[in-house]
């Protein structure tokens, strides 16, 4: 600024000595204060779009919006980063450039170079400074806030942003405040960005004054759960008709979803499984007119209700209005006039006195929704009240004992809303210390004991008022720590994979957060929950109660039947649901069972189309049935047993399935063998007195010891088929005329060779 001004001051003197008028030297003056007030303004915009630039560069920041500056001066643009902090720039037009002494407005602009990054370029050639081309895209550093416009995230090491000056016509950058001014070249540089293009769905594309391109993605909008459906193809629908529509579920990126129905008594509504979060919804009725629910619930507790009127009266006739409580229950004042209020059925936890809804407190794990009606000002309404659920977080043990050394623990805990975690201790860190969702681990990194002496630490999980602690106590060197009591036979334990079950075992079926088991008690349509108590994955049978529904497997892998006192479990046909008791076998008492790892199991009966077994709260009152989506998680407990007696150690010929199986059956002497095709042989057991009859097959004459061999199993009593297994086996032993075929779990059969 010195050097323009004495420049200024020997421009006016020589105005003067040339006896110019006073109003000529103001008005030089002006142009000449005009030119330096443009002079700088360029360079600041100048400054201004680099920056930007290098904050667009860096990969950290998604353009939130863009908006457009006063006299089309350039662009406003709103940035975010994925922590949620918001950064405004500035982006700035072309202008008109100040052209130096020869004429030339030099282009500012950036360049990909092979490896990937950005450097600055000075019309198409790279920016040297000391020799070296400067980075346009930050080197990632320390995090922290950077500059007065708030935080900018990870940026590159101070200095890497270019400044630019102009100086007695001359070109100047720098690299930081520290950095030398070096000289670049004549005249002022214009504004580098030629267009800024925000009319794509993902990116914001920007142009620079040499024609260079680049994208910046787009922060997306926030995505909250909901089910959209066109139900006006039920507005005109009649008592016992059919009608469908399709629905579309928007849910969070990470956030997965159930959707339950809740409807009128005797309609009918099946909503198909989504697919790419699309399916149908089918609504037969059995009345002129009604409402059928739709409830999604996402993983991470949120809820959406979607009213779906049905019927030429349900259009207008009801005004619908709602609420939200939070778990701990409250309350919710209806208009003075209000009349004929009635509260729906099944929404037992919901209570009115004196024009006052009262919501009792929520105390499972999952929201709830139930309705209210009345009429106020000649108007009927609907109130349905949504309650949250019971936030929690649980923890498998609250202690555990680790080994002296160094060395990682996994520790799963459930929960239903975000947690963090800390640790009150050097020597044992937890990680991820961040939050997190539904079930998930928690890694406990331990540093080896030096000491003979043990010691101890708690880590601490934490969600706002929510706090549960872990005490991890490690054992001094030297030292092992204590093993945990090894179930006895009797007792059951859990069960972790499918592979693990086998015909005669008996088992419960268990909801493990509410510690309930499937009880004796038969209802029409479900059957009741007793309480079990579940110490690490063992359900002790001391402290099994006399309600508790002991269920003995039978079948096998793929179909099995649960067999109770009086029956079989089975899903019932239709569209209720249902878990009841039949008499016999039927294709609703075939199940498949699945086990994922940490024990949840999945049981399907093979008809009806509700046809899971899930637990239900039922608010307040739970019981186990058969849906076709959401509800709670099941998982099987197996009695331990008496290790099985080998097929080997018997000496007589006939079948044997486990000790436990009532199925288990040793022929007499009454047998005779079946040749096909002179090698593949069938075995024929006959008891004439107990009318049974048992046809093994799949064993030939040339199979070796150790051979695997398919058996086909057909058991046959008063004609009747009681059993039709095929089981892999392999042949055992060999000796003295007889063969051994079966397994290590104690089935198998012995024929003659």
């Amino acid at each position: 600024m010195k050097r323009i001004f004495i420049v200024l001051c020997a421009s006016l003197a020589l105005v003067l000595g040339g006896c110019a008028s006073k109003s000529e030297v103001d008005t030089r003056f002006d142009q000449i204060e005009e030119r330096l007030t443009q002079l700088e303004d360029a360079v600041k915009k100048l400054n201004g779009n680099v920056e930007t630039i290098q904050t667009l560069l860096n990969g950290k920041w998604f353009v939130e919006s863009v908006s457009d500056l006063a006299d089309n001066a350039g662009y406003k643009l709103v940035l975010v980063n994925k922590d949620g902090n918001r950064l405004e720039k500035f982006v700035y037009n072309g202008a008109d450039g100040t052209d130096g002494q020869d004429g030339k407005t030099p282009i500012v602009s950036v360049r990909k170079d092979e490896d990937g990054n950005y450097y600055w370029t000075v019309n198409g050639e790279w920016l040297l400074v000391d020799g070296q081309k400067v980075r346009a895209n930050g080197i990632d550093g320390d995090e922290g806030p950077e500059g007065p416009e708030g935080p900018e995230g990870p940026e590159g090491p101070a200095g890497l942003t270019p400044e630019f000056k102009v100086e007695d016509g001359k070109w100047y950058v720098r690299l930081g405040e520290e950095g030398k001014w070096q000289y670049v070249g004549e005249a002022v540089p214009d504004a580098l960005f030629q267009s800024v293009d925000a009319t794509q769905d993902d990116v914001v594309v920007f142009t620079l004054a040499d024609g260079t391109v680049f994208e910046v993605p787009k922060a997306q909008a926030e995505v909250k759960l909901q089910i959209l459906l066109d139900d006006s193809v039920f507005a005109t629908q009649k008592a016992g008709e059919t009608k469908t529509a399709t629905y579309e579920v928007k849910a969070p990126a990470g956030i997965s979803y159930t959707i339950d129905t809740y409807e009128p008594q005797g309609w009918k509504v099946v909503v198909s499984e989504p697919k790419d979060n699309k399916g149908s919804v089918t609504v037969t009725t059995a009345s002129a007119s009604g409402k059928v629910l739709l409830v999604v619930t996402g993983s991470d507790g949120s809820n959406f209700v979607k009213v779906v009127r049905v019927g030429q009266e349900a259009e207008g006739d009801v005004i619908e209005t709602s609420v939200i409580i939070e778990a701990q229950g409250g309350t919710y004042s209806l208009p003075n006039d209000a009349s004929s209020i009635k509260v729906e059925s099944g929404s037992s936890w919901i209570s009115v006195s004196s024009k006052t809804v009262k919501v009792a407190e929520n105390t499972t794990y999952d929201s709830r929704t139930g309705q209210v009606s009345y009429t106020s000002g000649g108007k009927k309404y609907l109130l349905i009240v949504t309650q949250l659920q019971k936030d929690a977080i649980v923890l498998t043990a609250s202690a555990i004992s680790v080994s002296a050394e160094a060395h990682e623990e996994i520790l799963i805990i459930k929960t239903n809303v975000e947690v963090e975690a800390s640790s009150d201790a050097a020597w044992l860190s937890v990680s991820p210390a961040t939050k997190g969702l539904e079930e998930r681990p928690f890694s406990l990194a331990v540093q080896a004991n030096e000491a003979t002496t043990e010691r101890s630490a708690k880590v601490t999980f934490t969600s706002g008022e929510l706090s549960q602690v872990l005490t991890v106590t490690q054992v001094g060197k030297g030292d092992v720590p204590p093993t945990p009591p090894t179930p006895s036979t009797g007792d059951f334990v859990l069960v972790t994979s499918a592979s693990d079950l086998d015909e005669g075992d008996e088992i419960l079926i268990v909801n493990i957060d509410a510690s309930k088991a499937i009880s004796t008690t038969q209802n029409k349509n479900n059957r009741t929950a007793t309480a079990v108590t579940i110490d690490e994955d063992v359900i002790y049978a001391d402290d099994l109660g006399a309600d508790v529904q002991v269920i003995t497997l039978e079948g096998g892998s793929g179909s099995w039947n649960l067999a109770v006192d009086g029956g079989y479990l089975a899903n019932k046909n239709g569209g209720a649901n249902a878990l009841v008791t039949v008499s016999s076998v039927s294709s609703n008492a075939i199940w498949s069972i699945s086990i994922a790892s940490n024990g949840e199991a999945s049981l399907l009966a093979s008809s009806g189309e509700r046809n899971t077994l899930r637990y239900n709260p039922n608010n307040g009152s739970p019981i186990f049935s058969c849906y076709a989506s959401g509800q709670q998680p099941v998982a099987i407990f197996r009695r331990s047993a008496t290790p099985p007696t080998p097929v080997t150690e018997y000496t007589e010929m006939g079948l044997y399935l486990s000790a436990s199986n009532s199925r288990t059956y040793a022929a007499g002497s009454d047998q005779y063998v079946r040749e096909y095709n002179g090698n593949a042989l069938t075995y024929v057991l006959i008891n004439p007195t107990a009318q049974e009859q048992v046809e093994i097959s799949g064993y030939s004459k040339t199979m070796s010891v150790d051979a695997a061999v398919s058996v086909q199993v057909n058991w046959k009593k008063n004609k009747t088929s009681v059993l039709s297994q095929n089981y892999s086996w392999n042949v055992l032993k060999k000796e003295n005329g007889l063969v051994w075929m079966g397994d290590t779990k104690g089935k198998g059969v012995i024929v003659k060779e």
